[in-house]
């Protein structure tokens, strides 16, 4: 931003020229602009910089190289935008103003702004490190918690000069505060807050959906976002017979909302569940949990940088949790991040490359063989990947299971991935619509558009696949058709 202007703006590619003037203009307050800028400018902040916004992904799209920083920044001139027209369609309506009040729009600006700032290196991927079978044990949302909390330069700006609750802010960020919102009657309404910060039609996705269709050059995703905007409109609490507000879009809307769903579904099934990006996420949890484990054991050395004292100190403590109950699993947790985040803070892609190149050009110091570490650095460093083959999903768990028996390494991978656009149990879109006597009434989208119905929770999408590492060695295929027999796909 340009602070020698009186209106800073920001250059992207994405939305063209960005700016936060509404925001300040609409809540006239003098300091609003200097605290937007004082948070973006934080070090803290800046660090998304550093932060990739696919992961890996860029190993398998050359061009995917845009990062977390503007994605936040994108999503939140879309929030701006999204409280823009709402003021104009809402500011004067005498029973819904004040759930598009000053206080709300902070809420749902700053949140936006700051909903990534808990992220790792190489962003979702990193979390799968510490993990329970299939579940991640601590995600990007409760780094978030103690950045928020932790870091002066958001704690002061959002307590002390705009008056926001952290807490409240935590809440919306997480998703919790729909949940608290049930055990206080009396608490204000925040919830077209909570939906555009975190929603399946929220601005995030409308920004990351849009950013990576364009920086990964895959065409399939469709946004009328200008359209999609003007027809929002807001559901009180009374209609839906609710605990709190909710954002909902008008029957004209219908089709653009749809279509924000089905650029998902595609995106996912092209990009973020490609199955040699999946992989190479795989390989990386694997990598580093290896390392660990080498730590652990004291057969390895590292140097004392922020990725050598956060893996040697605690990561391998992580393995802890598979075998705690949900309960002692929340309490590890907080003792976790409490007692790491001070390593974690100032992790970034370029902590994680660097060790990475380490053991791919073997210059690391060991007491003893660490061959798969290697060869593993050297399969993602260099971009030498396995080979895909197709399982049928009604294979996959036969496969799975048989392959683990059989104590097959990292040479050997088997992948299931599900896709969903649309998640009818958990937090649905409403549609606005008008019976013939005139009265207003809402109902689900999914119910509303032919489009989506295909692809909602009730039919997800699958495909399984079977990664294998046989390059110029034929023995793994070999093998794998023996102890497979009529289970192994078509080599």
């Amino acid at each position: 931003m340009n602070e020698s202007d009186s209106r800073s703006s920001i250059q992207d590619a994405v939305h063209g020229t960005m700016n936060f003037d509404y925001l300040t203009e609409d809540i006239k307050d003098e300091k609003l602009k200097t605290c937007i800028q004082s948070i973006i400018q934080a070090p803290t902040f800046q660090r998304l910089r550093h932060i990739s916004q696919l992961g890996m992904a860029n190993l398998i799209y050359p061009t995917a190289n845009h990062d977390r920083f503007s994605h936040s920044l994108g999503a939140a001139y879309i929030a701006s935008q999204v409280l823009k027209r709402l003021e104009i369609w809402y500011g004067k309506d005498r029973e819904k103003k004040d759930l598009i009040d000053s206080d709300v729009k902070k809420y749902a600006f700053f949140g936006t702004l700051l909903h990534d700032i808990g992220h790792g290196p190489f962003s979702h991927a990193f979390e799968g490190l510490l993990s329970s079978g299939n579940a991640k044990i601590i995600k990007h949302e409760h780094w978030t918690e103690m950045f928020l909390k932790e870091e002066k330069e958001f704690s002061n700006t959002l307590e002390l000069e705009l008056g926001l609750d952290v807490d409240v802010l935590i809440d919306l960020i997480t998703g919790r505060w729909r949940n608290r919102k049930k055990d206080k009657k009396n608490r204000k309404d925040y919830g077209i807050a909570a939906d555009i910060i975190s929603s399946q039609m929220d601005v995030d996705r409308c920004d990351y959906l849009l950013r990576d269709s364009y920086f990964t050059g895959v065409p399939y995703n469709k946004i009328d976002l200008g359209w999609l905007i003007n027809h929002l409109c807001i559901f009180s609490a009374k209609e839906l017979k609710e605990g709190a507000a909710r954002l909902g879009i008008q029957q004209k809307g219908v089709t653009a909302a749809a279509h924000l769903l089905l650029s998902r579904y595609r995106l996912h099934r092209v990009i973020y569940l490609h199955k040699k990006v999946q992989l190479l996420e795989t390989l990386l949890i694997m990598f580093f949990r290896q390392l660990a484990q080498l730590l652990k054991e004291d057969k390895i050395c590292l140097s004392e940088y922020s990725v050598g004292i956060f893996l040697k100190k605690y990561l391998v403590n992580a393995y802890d949790f598979s075998n705690m109950s949900e309960a002692l699993q929340k309490e590890a947790r907080k003792d976790f991040i409490t007692e790491n985040y001070k390593y974690y803070k100032n992790l970034t892609d370029y902590d994680v490359w660097m060790l990475v190149r380490d053991f791919a050009v073997c210059s690391c110091k060991s007491k003893g063989p660490i061959v798969d570490l290697n060869a593993i650095a050297r399969a993602i460093y260099n971009r030498d990947l396995h080979r895909a083959y197709p399982i049928k999903n009604k294979k996959y768990s036969k496969v799975s299971k048989k392959i683990q028996k059989k104590g097959y390494d990292w040479r050997v991978i088997p992948l299931e991935l599900k896709v969903k656009a649309y998640d009818i149990s958990k937090d649905p879109i409403w549609v606005q619509t008008v019976a013939s006597s005139g009265k207003r009434k809402h109902a689900d989208l999914v119910k509303k558009s032919s489009l989506l119905s295909g692809i909602s929770k009730k039919r997800k999408t699958k495909t399984a696949w079977l990664m294998v590492y046989d390059n110029k060695d034929k023995s793994v295929i070999n093998k794998l058709k023996k102890d497979l027999g009529n289970l192994a796909p078509t080599f």
